[in-house]
């Protein structure tokens, strides 16, 4: 069997889709090793920009928000990326205030 070697381009949205349906297959065919998700529970992830536009402020408010720990982000690909939940939690918290 002769095995050659590929370069593939696609884009970050187009690895994460793939990747998605690798796990899909696995925990279909029951040998992932790892157990499956319950239903809805996978979460929105914003972007720095994103969050901005919900927040209705400028990104780099969103990064003075996270670097004073009152919204939490992970870093991925080195840019903030800010899930659904930890957003709503920031929010409650900012109505709270007024």
């Amino acid at each position: 069997m002769t095995q050659t070697n590929q370069i593939v381009v696609m884009t970050q949205q187009e690895l994460v889709l793939l990747i998605e349906e690798i796990f899909t297959r696995l925990r279909n065919a029951g040998n992932s090793g790892y157990p499956s998700p319950s239903e809805g529970a996978t979460t929105k992830v914003f972007t720095r920009e994103e969050v901005a536009v919900i927040l209705k402020c400028t990104p780099n408010t969103v990064t003075k928000y996270i670097n004073q720990k009152k919204l939490h982000a992970s870093v991925f690909n080195r840019q903030y990326r800010v899930n659904e939940k930890e957003l709503l939690k920031f929010i409650n918290q900012k109505q709270a205030k007024c």
